[in-house]
């Protein structure tokens, strides 16, 4: 009776632990200095449920922007977890330019720590829909890009191949 009392303890916290496997990885962009905000980031992951944080509204000065939008496209968010076993893509919208400095072409950098992402490889598409092109094929091998432009949003999408 103990043996199985043990058995069925160990098993319970085995389980448990299986079923919380979980990860988040944190994407930053970091824009030109200004006299306002020039740094923003993001929170994505896969949990036992799906979580959602609103971003803060934008700074009267940035130089840059990074967000997600919601999944009506009504409002941004800057964490977005999804619940596993759902199709693993996020949508990032940056903006390079944010609306400080002259109207000229600027470059930020949008960076992630590789070691943060979980199984698989994660594929970064130029796009809102996924099938744009490939711009980093496998983010835990390549862990920044550049985005230039002026004051305007440019869409992304990550999309967790298993």
């Amino acid at each position: 009776m103990k043996k199985n009392i043990c058995l069925i303890f160990c098993l319970f916290f085995l389980c448990t632990g299986i079923a919380d496997a979980q990860w988040s990885a944190k994407i930053s962009v970091v824009g030109q200095p200004s006299p306002g905000q020039n740094k923003s980031q993001i929170i994505i992951g896969e949990g036992l449920q799906s979580e959602n944080f609103p971003a803060p509204p934008a700074a009267p000065q940035y130089s840059c922007k990074l967000v997600i939008p919601s999944s009506d496209w009504n409002s941004f968010l800057s964490k977005d977890i999804k619940k596993q076993g759902d199709e693993l893509k996020w949508v990032l919208i940056v903006n390079p330019h944010g609306n400080s400095g002259l109207p000229v072409p600027v470059t930020a950098t949008l960076s992630w720590e590789s070691h943060q992402f979980e199984k698989g490889s994660f594929e970064l598409r130029e796009g809102w829909d996924g099938l744009g092109n490939v711009i980093v094929s496998d983010m835990n091998e390549i862990s920044l890009i550049n985005v230039t432009g002026l004051d305007k949003d440019q869409y992304f999408t990550i999309i967790q191949k298993k």
